[in-house]
């Protein structure tokens, strides 16, 4: 019994000893140290028998009770403010200073659960390696769990389970890398909650899931800084039932069954960090949410490899206001059921929009998508480029017709609004596709517009293949279509299309110009539409070297503004307009050059117009004075239509128009000479003074459009 007498003396004034120790460690066999505040404990004694350790706390505050045997020793020492789990293969090593503040914590050789019902934010650390075990809360309380160079493999679940619908917040220290993997036999992921999980520390945590997601939570996940690796997964690399937040930090996910990031039925938020993100398997997404989608910041990489894979993707709508994001897909489209599903970066069912930011995308899988919004788009700022290369194809769809799919840049099914920002766009496939909407679309506002270069290099290909050229029906590229109306008011438009099928602006019903500069060089028609073209405004300098530079089905207005059209030979001209009736000038500096002009409507006319017919070199220069030599425009011809004779046999024919030309004045055409611009628009030179070249012709202005034939250069 000396034994035991020796170890009451030495514990029995607690009292006494709280005053230079905060705490009473209880080490016992099993390797799990706890703590009691030695201002909860009352006293410390034997059994009767000298068997059992009792410690009993203030205030029935509960008692300890354990079989002697089974305590290695029991010292006074410092408090310590986090629960300490060091693992050691198939064991560990715990530290819990919140035993008697209810923390409970049961271990199965590896296998750790932690019962708590304490109220504070306890904090865990866990270090050192685990070959078959694992961490499960079951928490009251919100807490933080510190991951320290900790490898924890479990083989039948999770490797971290929070079982508790909390916060817990993941402290990676500074410096370290921790690694966990689940078993086969999971069901959620290496590391899941039931609740919400943040981010922090600027440590590295690598994830294997090998029976679903990576990182799964039921709630939200925030990152704020650290290093985020998921290296493979069943499913998604990283779920979040609710709300996924990225405000700093790095993630990167590699090799996922499923999603890169996926919101869930929740929103995705990223503010900052950098996310590097690669969509391996077939229809996957790299981003998803069914919710919103903003973007405000940060440096996001995605690459597709995977067929009919999304970089991003929403059942919602999406905005972009800041970050930059860089995408390269190699996935092709995939036709199921004659529906394709394309290999896209940005895919909204909703709608889209974007105030800022940088956008960069390579596309070069078949018919791949830069961006196909499903509801209405609209850009007010930021930089978008996007090159796509991939070919298209025809195929019958789902109610029995021919169609055709083609890689395109920017797609809209709604309304699309190009208000702001900066667009670098290249499409070289074949029937491929700048900027293409199933509805309206509007190019800036009365102050302000986008700076919009685009360019095709992809040739058309056959739809449906008739018995000769009027009825068969090809897939053509396009610079910039809308199936409804087209509007600009503003911005600077540099297109082009270097392939027979190739138009530059095409409206399927109405394209209303106001203003901006437009440059199109195109082999069909520069400019398209179906019922109407009205131009009120802008400069506009239109290049067609195998059909109209302008051509309209229906009506064709011009109002004001500076225009140069060059279209082909005949048939093909720089107007084009079905019936002549139709064909209004009311303003504007206006140049058609081609194999003809539709000429306009002399009772709606009320701008003087001048047809002049003759052959004009290319590098050419045709200038228009009056009588008294005061100069009115100079154009210098782009390039050679042609060096026939008059109109219907191969001639040039050239419209000239200005608010300086009156009825019943006369004025003069000369070739050569030189022109000192009072203004200047690319190859034109208007309202300046003239060196005289030589003169080709006198017209007396004798009606509101006049004709003459006019020799050649």
């Amino acid at each position: 019994m000396k034994k035991y007498s020796l170890f009451i003396v030495s514990l029995i004034s607690v009292a006494t000893i709280a005053l230079a120790t905060e705490t009473i460690w209880i080490h016992q066999n099993d390797r799990i140290t706890l703590g009691i505040p030695t201002t909860m404990a009352d006293n410390i004694t034997l059994s009767d028998d000298g068997t059992t350790v009792n410690i009993n706390m203030k205030d029935n505050a509960g008692s300890y009770s354990k079989v002697y045997s089974d305590i290695k020793n029991i010292v006074f020492g410092e408090k310590q403010s986090s629960v300490s789990i060091v693992f050691d293969g198939n064991d560990a090593d715990i530290i819990n200073p919140y035993a008697f503040q209810g923390v409970t914590i049961d271990k199965t050789g590896g296998n750790i659960t932690i019962t708590s019902t304490c109220s504070e934010n306890v904090r865990y650390e866990v270090s050192g390696t685990a070959t078959d075990g694992s961490v499960t809360f079951v928490s009251d309380s919100s807490f933080t769990l510190v991951l320290n160079n900790a490898n924890i493999t479990n083989s039948t679940g999770s490797a971290i389970n929070i079982q508790s619908a909390v916060t817990a917040t993941i402290e990676l220290t500074d410096g370290t890398s921790s690694t966990v993997t689940d078993g086969t036999d999971g069901e959620n992921g290496s590391l899941y909650t039931n609740g919400s999980l943040i981010f922090k520390g600027n440590g590295t945590l690598n994830l294997i899931g090998n029976t679903k997601h990576g990182i799964a939570a039921q709630k939200s996940i925030e990152v704020q800084s650290g290093s985020i690796n998921v290296t493979s997964s069943a499913s998604d690399g990283i779920h979040s039932g609710a709300t996924f937040i990225m405000n700093g930090g790095y993630i990167t996910t590699r090799q996922t069954g499923g999603d890169g990031i996926d919101g869930d039925e929740g929103t995705v938020e990223i503010n900052n960090g950098t996310i590097d993100i690669e969509v391996a398997t077939n229809d996957t997404k790299g981003i998803k949410a069914d919710d919103i989608i903003t973007i405000n910041g940060g440096d996001i990489k995605i690459n597709m490899p995977a067929d009919q894979g999304k970089a991003f993707k929403t059942k919602s709508y999406m905005t972009i206001n800041g970050g930059v994001i860089t995408a390269t897909a190699s996935g092709n489209v995939v036709v199921t059921d004659n529906d394709p599903s394309y290999c896209t970066v940005i895919k909204t069912d909703g709608d889209f929009f974007m105030t800022g930011g940088t956008v960069n995308i390579t596309s070069t899988g078949e018919a791949g998508k830069g961006f196909s919004i499903d509801g209405n788009a609209k850009f007010t700022g930021g930089n978008i480029n996007i090159t796509v290369s991939g070919g298209g194809a025809a195929y019958t769809n789902t109610n029995g017709k021919a169609d055709s799919y083609a890689a395109t840049c920017i797609k809209v099914d709604g309304n699309l609004e190009l208000l702001g920002g900066t667009f670098n766009l290249l499409s070289t496939g074949i029937g491929g596709k700048c900027i293409s909407t199933d509805s309206d679309a509007i190019v800036g506002d009365e102050t302000s517009g986008p700076t919009i270069t685009a360019k095709t290099t992809g040739a058309k290909f056959v739809e449906v293949q008739g018995t000769n050229e009027e009825n068969t029906d090809y897939a053509n590229p396009k610079v910039f279509k809308a199936d409804n109306n087209m509007t600009i008011n503003n911005g600077n438009l540099i297109l082009s299309s270097t392939q027979d099928g190739g138009e530059g602006l095409e409206s399927k019903n109405i394209m209303t110009i106001n203003g901006g500069y437009i440059n199109i060089n195109t082999v069909d028609d520069c400019i398209n539409a179906a019922n109407s073209i009205v131009v009120n405004g802008g400069k506009l300098r239109c290049i067609s070297s195998g059909n109209d530079a302008v051509d309209s089905n229906g009506t064709l207005k011009i109002h004001g503004g500076i225009f140069i059209a060059s279209g082909a030979k005949t048939p093909e001209g720089g107007f084009d307009c079905d019936n002549s009736a139709n064909f209004t000038i009311t303003g504007g500096i206006i140049v058609g050059i081609g194999g003809s002009n539709t000429k306009p409507s002399t009772s709606t006319t009320t701008q003087g117009v001048i047809l002049y017919s003759g052959n004009l070199a290319q590098n050419a220069v045709l200038t228009l004075t009056d009588t008294n030599g005061n100069h009115i425009l100079s154009f210098t011809n782009p390039r050679a239509v042609n060096t026939g004779g008059g109109p219907g046999n191969g001639g040039t024919s050239i419209l000239l128009s200005s608010p300086e030309l009156k009825t019943g004045n006369s004025y003069k055409i000369y070739t050569g000479g030189t022109a000192t611009p009072g203004g200047t628009f690319e190859d034109l030179v208007y309202n300046g003074s003239y060196s005289a070249g030589t003169l080709k012709k006198t017209v007396s202005l004798s009606s509101i459009v006049t004709s003459v034939q006019g020799g050649g250069r």
